[in-house]
């Protein structure tokens, strides 16, 4: 899981990498699984580590597309918290796309795409 995270910063050639991989893979509750597979991970565990692959480089917008799609309910409330607090700490705005209203209660925004006009 630790070579997952660290794809975008060996891409950019960054220096000085290991801190900072360990540092977001504790922020998204993985550290004890750090050297587990992906298929050694459950599917909540592999949305954490899509979503610290996404912060390592710290981006100031992620998009997610339906994160808690194929989840169940208990874990998909754990990963909306996971971002909001991301988002709190980091700066980072999260862009979700989603169906799920239960992730809609949790959203500070809320932007509707209907027949592709924003409403």
């Amino acid at each position: 899981m630790y070579e997952n995270v660290e794809i975008p910063l060996l891409i950019k050639n960054i220096k000085d990498r290991k801190e900072k991989i360990i540092e977001v893979i504790k922020e998204v509750g993985l550290y004890d699984q750090m050297d587990h597979k992906p298929e050694e991970l459950s599917g909540g565990q592999r949305q954490r580590v899509s979503i610290a692959r996404a912060l390592v480089k710290n981006p100031p917008l992620i998009l997610a597309d339906e994160p808690t799609a194929n989840l169940d309910s208990k874990t998909g409330s754990h990963i909306i918290e996971l971002m909001y607090d991301l988002n709190k700490i980091h700066k980072t705005t999260f862009i979700v796309a989603t169906h799920d209203v239960f992730v809609l209660q949790r959203i500070d925004r809320i932007v509707n795409l209907i027949d592709g006009e924003l409403n």
